[in-house]
């Protein structure tokens, strides 16, 4: 059994498509009053410069339903809601594209959801001189302990010598540091009995943009933490709880959740999953800690080499089409051997081999055949083989003609990309323990896909007219999560990646078949993200390849 452990005119038609498509509740509030609940007065568009920052959406309430509150929400990556009170408040970043974008805040109380569109110019219509942009959070927020924080940010300009600078409007802020990509700072303990809300300016020329931080007040509810998490099985976890500040690990108690059963301090997790605590303390429970035991002999990924960089290398999906009994698949063959020799190319794209043509090809796999109808029958652009196709939503393939395949090379290509993963391998009985990290310069949610492949499988290849065409390489014979239907081929969601961190999942990948030789298996790991070009379908951001029980770090552009 599988076991993840950590688991315009456009606007105004969105608009009024998203309002249409709501359904009105079985039990409805109130449903003696059939209007909406509330009205936005502050009209339906928002505009903002290029340059971004703060705005604010007016709204009354029409009719007063008990317990409901108001609540904003956007599922654009350069919206950020600030707060919801007697207005909304939403930060902008800075458009820094030719073109204008729109984007969408949706408002919900009770049961209506009215949709705002947020409509920002490029940075071309105006003459702002826009030039950085924070890729990090916009809005922190700290416990009463404080602590320290990092804000990343990317500034798209030739000049060498300007440096950005920040500064903090509270004394509670501190800077720490800051370089060309980040600003370091620490947040004091608040020992007050209020909430408070400080900024930070980030500025670079003529622009100034503004990171929000907010601090709860000190309050005697214990905060339980844990020095490392996840941990290997094995391990020992070190509770530590404060509460009002002071460090009161000593008197409080901490209880498994499920089980209210008071545990150890130090305590050694016996099995892999999850577990949740919390802690307790003058009759107050803290909030739930979640530990994430991963397995004994998991491998670290491999230390950053760039810790500070997000210029990471783009390494495309080809997938190619074929099969031991296609006559044409030679010429393939011969086409992709040049690609590989290719420098100029080499480094552009991971490749897997799906064979799908015959069954009775030794390579032959039922992942790879589910890879086939997805291409054949929801894209489209599988009609024969062989046929390279390119990502997941590229509308296009390309046969084993070399002038077409590296035109399509040319169209997809990117000299930086916006995520990388990393990975590390071991196995473990009939599993493989893959550890994989995503590092994202942009805060977004991703899907992952772990394909296992197989090398130095000989099957004779028809019409092959070379030796070397017999024995086959990067073969897919599994993927995790497994995939049962062609519609959606992008994997499992990995989760939301805040912009300027790095998220680690470990998952088991079981070797499904006896006959695969181990020693020539590898991984394969693609993760993908929405991509406005292809109608916000999840389409790939990258790919690494890594051999079984060893290791592949985040790729930097030289």
């Amino acid at each position: 059994m599988l076991n993840r452990l950590f688991s315009s005119i456009a606007l105004c038609a969105m608009l009024l498509t998203s309002c249409e498509t709501l359904s009105e509740p079985t039990d409805a509030p109130n449903s003696e009053y059939t209007g909406d609940k509330f009205s936005i007065t502050s009209g339906a568009i928002v505009n903002i410069d290029a340059k971004g920052g703060d705005a604010e959406i007016e709204y009354i309430i029409n009719y007063e339903v008990e317990g409901a509150e108001l609540t904003a929400s956007s599922a654009d990556s350069w919206i950020t809601i600030i707060n919801v009170g007697e207005s909304v408040t939403f930060s902008a970043d800075a458009n820094l594209e030719a073109q204008q974008r729109i984007g969408i805040i949706s408002l919900s109380y009770a049961d209506t959801t009215i949709n705002v569109g947020v409509q920002q110019l490029g940075s071309n219509s105006s003459n702002t001189g826009i030039n950085i942009a924070v890729t990090s959070d916009r809005v922190m927020s700290f416990n009463s302990l404080g602590g320290d924080g990092t804000i990343t940010y990317t500034v798209t300009d030739n000049d060498t010598e300007t440096q950005a600078t920040a500064d903090s409007d509270s004394e509670w802020i501190a800077i720490i540091a800051i370089d060309s990509q980040s600003v370091d700072f620490t947040v004091a303990p608040n020992n007050n009995a209020e909430k408070r809300t400080g900024n930070i300016f980030l500025r670079y020329k003529s622009a100034e943009l503004k990171v929000t931080i907010k601090q709860e007040a000190i309050s005697a509810k214990p905060i339980l933490s844990t020095e490392s998490n996840p941990i290997k099985l094995g391990g020992e976890v070190k509770f530590k709880v404060i509460s009002a500040n002071q460090d009161i690990t000593s008197e409080a108690k901490i209880y498994e959740y499920y089980s209210r059963k008071e545990v150890s301090n130090p305590y050694t997790p016996t099995a892999e999953g999850e577990e949740v605590f919390y802690a307790m303390y003058n009759n107050l429970n803290s909030d739930v800690l979640t530990l994430y035991i991963i397995p004994a002999n998991s491998a670290d990924i491999p230390e950053d080499s760039n810790p500070s960089s997000y210029d990471f290398k783009y390494r495309m999906l080809l997938i190619d089409h074929t099969g031991t009994n296609c006559g044409y698949c030679p010429t393939m063959m011969k086409s992709l051997k040049t690609l590989e020799a290719n420098s100029q190319y080499n480094d552009q794209y991971n490749i897997a081999m799906a064979h799908s043509y015959n069954n009775d090809d030794k390579a032959y796999s039922t992942t790879a055949l589910a890879i086939r109808y997805y291409y054949q029958k929801t894209l489209g652009v599988l009609t024969g083989f062989p046929t390279l196709t390119y990502n997941y939503q590229y509308g296009d393939s390309a046969g084993s003609n070399l002038t077409y395949i590296y035109k399509h090379l040319d169209q997809l290509k990117r000299e930086k990309q916006d995520a990388a993963v990393a990975v590390a391998t071991a196995t473990e009985g009939d599993d493989i323990i893959v550890t994989t990290a995503i590092k994202s310069k942009v805060s977004r949610q991703y899907k992952y896909n772990i394909y296992i492949l197989e090398d130095n499988i000989y099957s004779p290849q028809y019409n092959a007219t070379e030796s070397w065409m017999d024995t086959h390489n990067n073969a897919i014979r599994y993927c995790y999560p497994e995939l049962t239907q062609y519609e959606d081929i992008s994997g499992e969601v990995w989760g939301y990646v805040n912009g300027g961190t790095t998220m680690t999942k470990i998952v088991r990948v079981p070797i499904t078949n006896s006959s695969w030789v181990r020693q020539n298996l590898k991984i394969l790991v693609v993760i993908s993200a929405k991509d406005a070009a292809y109608n916000n379908k999840f389409e790939v951001v990258n790919t690494a390849m890594c051999p079984i029980d060893g290791s592949i770090g985040f790729e930097y552009i030289n």
